[in-house]
């Protein structure tokens, strides 16, 4: 199959779930095309990029906005100068210049430049055009109704798409792509939910969980190391992580367990005032903010980790998790896991089994848990086991790839035969 994938930044070191689907279709001889607003400017890559030659298969659309003409006389002749040097484009192009059907958009040529970029990019048609996040599929769509695009358009929702986006833009947002989508592909049965209340055909929904590779994770049953207990956070510093609520819990465990360590990976913009939390509390000798770490730095960590903190929250402005792939690699490596009932965490990590659970914002119940974790560590074996297993039955980047492109293939067919095929799911906590 010919499959493109609409993206908003790439290469991103923090998305290697879309990493993760696009090397493993190629890997089963499938042709892809990435199509990226902008590059993500990073200090690194990761290897598999640079080992499948993704780049080569990247095209950046120029943001439109800077092409459309300030004067409006100026752009009318210039569109229409444009519209006859793409005599083979003209379709698309002229449609999209439909003041009945898409009013101001295309009064103000905006429309016209965002087609035009992407035709020149050559897109040409595929049999999949497969959008992550919500906003990547309203384009799709929107070259869809065009004509712009030809091909099965599927979206899959991850978290701030259904959630601070829908609060700041409106329930409305999706209206046109559920209609003109074919498949949508939510990360957890929580956003399934919300999709069905926003008005998303149910029978066009499949719940499609992003997954891990278990040949790259080293399975450990963790053991006390000479009375030291070393926590670990890997997440980008923004509240919906709640690396605060997770300082604020270690200090007052490591208060009465000073074997404590807690090392945090990742860097963003509370960085500066999660620092300034971690000197109120006079902590600074037992929790350390690591800043950006690679990959491999990242695997070193958790293999040297006895238990991995997720505190996630629901931010000021609504914004919610997915389900964390920083989960699933710990879980995958035997860490026993501390996390919250947040979105679709609690459809990874069970409570009590691979782990504990606390509430949002309860810095009490984190502690607790913690607690418990850090005085009775003949528990990290077992739940580590748990983990791993569960990761290897619901979560395996092979499994869920392979399922993928039997989704693919269903969808394909005519008429579609969505409801012959199902994923097992696992078992509500």
């Amino acid at each position: 199959m010919k499959i493109a994938f609409f993206v908003t930044e790439f290469p991103t070191l923090s998305q290697t779930f879309v990493l993760n689907q696009i090397t493993g279709l190629i890997d089963r001889g499938h042709e892809v095309a990435i199509y990226a607003r902008d590059p993500d400017h990073q200090p690194a890559v990761h290897a598999d990029v640079e080992r499948y030659d993704l780049l080569r298969r990247t095209t950046y659309h120029r943001p439109f906005h800077q092409t459309v003409p300030r004067n409006k006389a100026t752009g009318l002749l210039k569109t229409a100068n444009l519209l006859l040097t793409h005599r083979d484009q003209q379709r698309p192009l002229l449609k999209s210049l439909n003041l009945f059907e898409f009013g101001p958009e295309a009064a103000s040529l905006s429309l016209f430049y965002r087609t035009l970029a992407f035709l020149e990019s050559g897109l040409p048609q595929y049999d999949i055009v497969h959008c992550h996040f919500g906003p990547n599929g309203n384009l799709g769509a929107l070259l869809k109704q065009l004509g712009a695009i030809r091909g099965k358009l599927v979206t899959t929702f991850h978290g701030y798409d259904l959630t601070s986006l829908i609060k700041q833009a409106g329930p409305e947002q999706y209206n046109s792509l559920f209609k003109l989508g074919d498949l949508f592909l939510p990360i957890s049965r929580r956003w399934q939910e919300t999709l069905i209340q926003l008005g998303c055909p149910p029978e066009k929904i499949v719940v499609h969980r992003m997954g891990v590779d278990l040949n790259k994770f080293l399975f450990t049953p963790r053991q006390p190391d000479r009375g030291q207990v070393r926590l670990l956070t890997v997440a980008r510093l923004v509240e919906k992580k709640g690396v605060a609520d997770g300082i604020r819990a270690v200090a007052r465990v490591a208060a009465k367990h000073p074997q404590l360590t807690y090392h945090i990976a990742g860097d963003g913009p509370l960085r500066g005032e999660l620092q300034d939390l971690i000197d109120e509390l006079e902590a600074g000798h037992r929790i350390k903010l690591l800043g950006w770490q690679p990959q491999e730095k990242i695997i070193e960590l958790m293999q040297q980790a006895h238990i991995l903190v997720a505190p996630s929250v629901t931010s000021a402005d609504g914004d919610q998790e997915g389900i964390p792939i920083v989960l699933m690699e710990a879980m995958a490596q035997g860490l026993p896991v501390l996390s919250t009932h947040h979105s679709g965490i609690p459809e990874l990590v069970q409570d009590g089994q691979s782990g504990f659970l606390a509430a949002e914002h309860d810095i009490d119940g984190l502690a607790e848990k913690l607690t418990r974790l850090v005085e009775q560590p003949q528990l990290w074996p077992a739940m580590g086991q748990a983990g791993r297993d569960y990761v290897a039955n619901y979560y395996n980047i092979e499994t869920l790839n392979d399922k993928l492109v039997l989704l693919y293939q269903k969808l394909c067919l005519e008429p579609p035969q969505l409801t012959s095929f199902s994923i097992p799911t696992p078992i509500s906590n």
